[in-house]
């Protein structure tokens, strides 16, 4: 429909073994999954967290042990129960200078319409919100997260 933005998702049509969604144009690829707690996209992995159904879902917990959040150097493997999404390539900051952020409010409000949305279709599986970026599209990443839960998340 013209005027309206387009949002690109892959999802197994089986639902029964790995859920994965896909937000812009990067391609699925089962890698090893990165640790989060050295806020460090290179380092090995050292810690693991679960969900609800105590499954590793390879993400920092942000919300109610279903959304989390996952920075990495490649995608992640895909999981049963576990859905994998990114918009690195959907929502980037053009810098004045030698800033890297935060995003326009326009990105926030569409962001979290776009995660609001994701949660309610996918409200049985644990949402992981990746990024492939380098330290600055980390930290826009995780501004992209708190906005979310500043303005839509239901305490």
């Amino acid at each position: 429909e013209k005027g309206k933005r387009q949002l690109w998702i892959l999802v197994d049509e089986k639902r029964t073994n790995n859920t994965c969604l896909l937000m812009g144009s990067a391609v699925i690829d089962h890698t090893q999954i990165e640790n989060f707690n050295t806020f460090s996209p290179t380092s090995s992995c050292n810690y693991i967290f679960t969900n609800v159904a105590g499954m590793d879902v390879g993400g920092q917990p942000i919300y109610q042990n279903r959304l989390f959040f996952l920075p990495c150097q490649e995608v992640p493997e895909a999981k049963k129960n576990v859905v994998y999404f990114s918009t690195d390539d959907i929502y980037t900051y053009h810098p004045f200078c030698d800033d890297f952020g935060p995003y326009n409010l326009s990105t926030l409000y569409h962001f979290c319409e776009d995660l609001r949305e994701l949660m309610q279709e996918y409200d049985q599986e644990s949402i992981v919100y990746y990024t492939t970026g380098n330290k600055r599209q980390i930290t826009n990443c995780a501004f992209l997260l708190a906005s979310f839960l500043v303005f839509l998340a239901p305490f």
